[in-house]
């Protein structure tokens, strides 16, 4: 599964498969106002910026890092929840496997649960500049403190630590958004043992 995912990944644009070392690395704690801590939290969302070095495949070998703003967050939090209604109403637009119908149902099952649940999950915030020069922010979601099935995780370091699960369907889902077009341009949830 772990392969199938990484694969998904690669093929939709979330995953490279390395840190352009010509690009400073990123301070995650310089990337709030004022030199605060790295962790950014609204109505509905709690989230941490990570440098792409916490996840190194998240930036491809024609990508860099840039440090995304609590601005440019929280427009993309405003945008997240019709964004995924967009995506469960046409995942082809974000996942090019979802040209078979089975894949197009899995993507709207999966974002369907998501939207149920999303404010339960935390996120994670990476800063992406892709081949082309658009600014993206790679989001990692996972569950939260206070998940609805009253399950209980122990991400105790997802502030610094990026959080990699095999399996778990719909509570561990990625995305990739386009801070200028305020759009998903790539989606994927985990799969299934």
């Amino acid at each position: 599964m772990k392969v199938a995912l990484a694969l998904a990944l690669a093929a939709a644009g979330l995953a490279g498969c390395r840190v352009d070392s010509s690009q400073p690395p990123v301070d995650a704690a310089a990337l709030v106002d004022d030199g605060g801590p790295s962790e950014l939290s609204g109505e509905g969302y709690e989230g941490a910026f990570l440098a792409a070095a916490q996840a190194p495949w998240i930036v491809g070998a024609a990508e860099r890092e840039w440090q995304p703003t609590p601005d440019d967050v929280r427009a993309l939090e405003r945008n997240l929840r019709v964004e995924l209604e967009r995506v469960q109403a046409d995942p082809h637009s974000v996942d090019p496997y979802a040209t078979a119908e089975s894949r197009r149902a899995f993507v709207r099952r999966e974002v369907g649960e998501i939207l149920e649940r999303l404010p339960s999950y935390r996120r994670q915030y990476i800063g992406v500049i892709d081949s082309t020069g658009r600014k993206t922010i790679f989001i990692n979601a996972f569950p939260g403190p206070t998940w609805p099935e009253g399950a209980t995780f122990d991400f105790s370091s997802w502030r610094d630590q990026f959080i990699a699960v095999s399996d778990g369907g719909f509570w561990y889902w990625q995305a990739r958004y386009d801070v200028e077009a305020r759009r998903l341009i790539a989606f994927d949830s985990n799969g299934y043992a």
